[in-house]
């Protein structure tokens, strides 16, 4: 299809596909990327990883799209990733998210009736900067070419092409041109760039619990007037198993043969290149007329540190780099892919102790002292066995857990009890946990998870696997305990900390109307406010912290007002007006239809996420888990 256009039309527009470029920069990454697929992949290629209403998004898009987000992983940790750890990391699943939105957003598309043309998909590759050479398009066959380094079929990539089209055709009609009300506009603008200048006291709760003490009548007393005020939800108790990489480490064995070759497949990890550490002189010239005269100065200088004098005193005396000046000159240790070509050239030519002759680079006209060089290196096996072992057990529990998750995962659902879950699983060892509420944490697991699901079962059944974040969870719900109102001596203390918390919150408010009613009346207080020049909506309110439900008090009080007291987490704010600022007529007249533009695009990005996930409701979507697992190792 493209190619018959490529054939016929040389035209070129303006219009590139939204993710065009970085697809096939991605692809191109893909390929230093190692193999994740094991024999169990061989199987998983052949079935799709997702359906959306039935249709299949192929095993090999997702392992292409793991493969370049699995890369940027790689790169960003240094070099310390593994399928394991992008389990963990939930990458996978991400992945197939991306992919499935995607789907779903081109059969949005297609019901809406949007259609793009062969033409659109060839003008879009045809200026992609990517094809192109001096502005013109590279030519059928040196398209074909590029595709085929890249490992990317000609017809596949087409319709990603297609894809990405549509998708950017449909959110041209979902949001376009969203309206934004002159009144609108203004009140926004103010809202955003008003700001007040205020003096701040904040009375804090704890500073009045010394004045509080609570009987234990008045405590008895709260608790029979308001039994229901001490209810305790519906709680459950549960059985549950955690399921990590530390615990199946002992199952997993590294064979020497093994970390041998990871070692000859990841040399290039214990490799150092050929470093050098060196100082220079940076001489720039002013003009081109002057390039001559700084060329001789720098030849100058050069003899002139070849005949004895200090290089790191000719450097502070001459050289304009304002960063190694002070340092005599002093660059450090680099290696040759660290600086510009011609520098790294003439240093690696040196020997040490050695000073150039002038050396020219976009930075100007340099004198290098190579001071050392230290040659590469490769550290030997036995200096590293110990890490690759370690990496290497990681790696294959990882890959335990996965394969003991989804064994556990079959037995659950005919399971009585946790014990037939471990009883080929001598490891995996049961804990019962107290009484918890729907969404606490369960104690001594430090997960609300597990709290969710056991609140999800029925009485005695048995669910997981649950990802976690150091593996997976499974739980057996033992019991339940209905919601309750606890004897006054299960909650003694409970009751009197509530009652001291609320009567030393009213006497700090009562303290603050106090002060308040001072400050406003021009009397002297003890105690000096804290003061914002600049305070802006959404942005703290001193040591008062946030204060969301009283902005517009303050902004809407006149200058020189007293407001307050407002009520904080911890305590309570009274706040002097001494000025506002921000709406001024002609700066809002000047900047209000570029500042339309920004609340239109604001306006367009939440109509369209708002429709793309209900558009994700209209279909039946379908993952196949175990595939993925199968595909990424």
């Amino acid at each position: 299809m493209i190619l018959e256009y490529f054939r016929d039309r040389r035209s070129v527009g303006w219009f590139v596909g939204a993710g065009l470029l970085a697809l096939v920069i991605l692809a191109f990454v893909a390929l230093y990327f190692p193999d994740f697929m094991g024999d169990p992949a061989t199987a998983a290629m052949r079935r799709g990883v997702a359906w959306v209403d039935g249709e299949a998004i192929p095993a090999s898009t997702f392992l292409d799209r793991y493969r370049n987000v699995a890369r940027m992983y790689q790169e960003q940790s240094g070099g310390d990733f593994s399928p394991a750890l992008a389990r963990q990391l939930g990458i996978p699943d991400q992945v197939v998210g991306e992919l499935v939105r995607s789907q779903v957003l081109v059969r949005e598309a297609e019901r809406l009736g949007i259609e793009v043309t062969n033409a659109e998909v060839g003008t879009s590759i045809a200026t992609s900067p990517t094809f192109q050479e001096n502005g013109v398009f590279i030519g059928r066959d040196a398209y074909l070419a590029m595709l085929r380094a890249a490992r990317l079929n000609p017809r596949d990539f087409e319709d990603s092409v297609r894809s990405d089209l549509m998708t950017e055709k449909l959110r041209s009609l979902v949001t376009e041109s969203p309206h934004v009300s002159d009144l609108e506009l203004r009140e926004e603008y103010r809202r955003r760039n008003e700001n007040a200048s205020l003096d701040v006291w904040f009375l804090t709760v704890d500073s009045r619990r010394g004045d509080v003490e609570v009987t234990e009548a008045e405590a008895r007393e709260r608790y029979e007037a308001e039994p229901a005020a001490f209810e305790v939800p519906e709680q459950r108790r549960i059985r549950y198993l955690t399921l990590s990489e530390q615990i199946l480490a002992e199952e997993v064995s590294v064979r020497q043969r093994e970390i041998q070759r990871y070692y000859n497949r990841n040399l290039f990890r214990y490799q150092t290149g050929e470093q050098a550490e060196a100082s220079h002189i940076l001489l720039q010239a002013e003009t081109e007329t002057d390039e001559d005269a700084t060329r001789t100065l720098a030849a100058r200088l050069a003899e002139r540190a070849r005949t004895g004098e200090d290089f790191a005193e000719l450097a502070r005396t001459y050289s304009a780099d304002e960063a190694t000046r002070e340092a005599g000159g002093a660059l450090g240790v680099f290696g040759p892919e660290e600086m510009v070509p011609e520098f790294s050239e003439a240093v690696f030519s040196m020997m040490p102790g050695e000073i150039s002759d002038p050396v020219r680079t976009d930075y100007g006209w340099h004198v290098v002292r190579l001071d050392s060089r230290q040659p590469a290196e490769t550290r030997e096996l036995s200096d590293v066995e110990g890490e690759i072992e370690s990496r290497l057990r990681q790696e294959k529990a990882g890959d335990l857990l996965t394969e003991r998750a989804l064994e556990l995962e079959e037995l659950v659902a005919g399971a009585d009890s946790l014990d037939e879950l471990t009883r080929d699983h001598p490891l995996l060892i049961p804990q019962e946990s107290d009484f918890f509420a729907a969404g606490e944490s369960v104690a001594g697991a430090g997960s609300a998870a597990l709290s969710t699901l056991a609140f999800e079962l029925e009485i005695g059944a048995v669910g997981g696997p649950l990802r976690l974040p150091t593996g997976y969870g499974f739980v057996e719900v033992l019991e339940e305990r209905p919601p309750h109102v606890p004897e006054f001596e299960d909650i003694r203390e409970q009751v009197i900390a509530e009652l001291e918390e609320e009567r030393a919150r009213s006497l700090a408010e009562e303290a603050g109307q106090a002060l308040r009613d001072r400050v406003a009346g021009g009397r002297t207080v003890e105690t000096d406010p804290t003061p914002l020049e600049r305070w802006f909506r959404g942005s703290p309110l001193g040591i008062a912290g946030m204060l969301p439900d009283h902005e517009e008090t303050v902004f809407g009080a006149e200058v020189g007002d007293v407001v307050g007291p407002l009520e904080a987490d911890r305590g309570y704010a009274v706040i002097r007006i001494n000025g506002k600022e921000g709406f001024a007529e002609a700066t809002f007249e000047e900047q209000q239809e570029p500042f339309r533009a920004q609340m239109a695009e604001e306006k367009k990005q939440r109509i369209w996420a708002a429709f793309v996930g209900a558009a994700g409701e209209r279909y039946e979507i379908r993952i196949d888990r175990q595939a993925l697992n199968d595909l990424i190792g």
